[in-house]
């Protein structure tokens, strides 16, 4: 009998112990962050894109708005507007491209690929405060990587790239901070733990 208990045991800790193993080794850090814990356990400075996005679901026409907005230089300022139409359809996208030339007349620079897959066009123009204003209209065939369907955006580039400085300068402030860490990684660093 305790011949069997013996060999019962043994068996258990040959088939768990690959398993116990296992456990022990999956990785879950890289870089000194690792998955599962709180993000108050990062050391190194944090910050979000240079602009903030909320996201805001739409009806009459839209399905979707994403208002981006100003974080430094322009705090709280709604900087670019991207809507989404609920309309997802090439003859809508002609459609409302025919609106725009109407209205604007002809786009100033075409920025689609060769492909077909994606269409834009861009207006420039000045508003009667002398910000420069984009306005794009996208039409998106196949890309699984963009939404699907017509886009159009309004912004304010030459106020969004004074808003990338700003932030950017307040990041190097911090980054000069860290420079006396560790400069030159080995394979410990580069791979998961």
């Amino acid at each position: 009998m305790t011949k069997i208990f013996i060999t019962f045991c043994t068996t258990i800790l040959i088939f768990l112990f690959p398993a116990f193993l296992a456990a022990e080794t999956a990785p879950k850090t890289i870089g000194g962050i690792s998955i599962g814990q709180p993000i108050s356990t990062c050391e190194r400075p944090t910050y979000d894109h240079y602009l903030e996005e909320k996201n805001i679901d739409m009806d009459n026409g839209f399905r979707k708005a994403t208002i981006s907005y100003g974080t430094c230089a322009y705090q709280d300022e709604i900087l670019k507007i991207k809507m989404k139409y609920t309309d997802k359809s090439e003859m809508f996208f002609k459609d409302i491209y025919k609106e725009l030339i109407e209205k604007y007349g002809k786009p100033d620079a075409w920025n689609g690929d060769s492909f077909g897959v994606l269409t834009i066009w861009k207006w420039h123009f000045t508003d009667t405060n002398d910000n420069m204003v984009s306005l794009s209209i996208e039409y998106n065939k196949k890309d699984p990587e963009l939404s699907m369907g017509t886009v159009i955006k309004l912004s304010y580039p030459a106020k969004i790239e004074q808003e990338r400085k700003c932030v950017n300068s307040k990041r190097s402030h911090i980054t000069d901070n860290l420079s006396n860490q560790k400069t030159t990684a080995d394979w410990d660093d580069l791979l998961p733990q």
